[in-house]
């Protein structure tokens, strides 16, 4: 069974601009050179469950290659969009609904083998990705997780409860900083406009945002 890592971000969204936010996530996608109109198509055919009965689909299991400007193109082994409600910390009587977007990397394709380590020709690249997406979505960021970290960060965020720093990379909102205050060992740290950039920096042969200048 293929193993993935997946750069994951989130929005609020309600049954009158669920589509907007798809709209959104597609614009991202063609700005970082995707040019799969079979992907493309797909995204505006995606709608909300119309009963509790129906099944969401949210699967796009085809790979495609994204070419953000100024790094090397990168192939996605697909994306997954998920639909979360009922969270939120316990004093919200009406917890928004959110939706997750994930874009997909092999494990293989990624990192180094035999290794956790990211491979120093896709870290830039990786970093771009992360950068446009977090231009747009910005409520809570944009975070690079494995299979054990898939959602954790977001969801301490929403419910405003545990450890955040879960995550190989991120990108978050200076808004949130306060949630990130206490830096854990391992971790190193970037400023951008809006925005803080963090990474595990032993999952890195180069840190990212630097291997995304030279």
């Amino acid at each position: 069974m293929a193993e993935y890592v997946q750069l994951q971000t989130y929005a609020t969204y309600d049954e009158d601009d669920f589509h907007e936010q798809l709209q959104s996530f597609r614009e991202v996608l063609e700005r970082l050179g995707c040019k799969d109109e079979q992907l493309i198509t797909w995204l505006t055919q995606v709608a909300l469950p119309e009963s509790e009965e129906e099944n969401f689909e949210g699967i796009y299991a085809s790979p495609f290659v994204l070419t953000p400007a100024g790094a090397q193109p990168i192939e996605c082994a697909g994306m997954a969009i998920a639909l979360y409600t009922q969270l939120g910390a316990p004093s919200l009587e009406d917890p928004p609904s959110w939706v997750g977007f994930d874009l997909l990397f092999d494990v293989e394709t990624v990192r180094e083998p035999e290794k956790k380590l990211y491979k120093a020709s896709v870290s830039g690249t990786i970093w771009r990705i992360a950068s446009v997406l977090a231009e747009t979505f910005r409520e809570v960021g944009v975070y690079l997780t494995d299979e054990w970290q898939e959602n954790l960060s977001w969801r301490v965020i929403v419910e405003g409860v545990g450890d955040p720093w879960l995550f190989d990379l991120a990108l978050f909102p200076r808004e949130l900083a306060a949630r990130f205050e206490e830096v854990p060992a391992g971790f190193q740290g970037t400023a951008i406009e809006g925005a803080f950039g963090f990474a595990q920096a032993n999952r890195w042969q180069t840190l990212p945002w630097l291997e995304s200048t030279t």
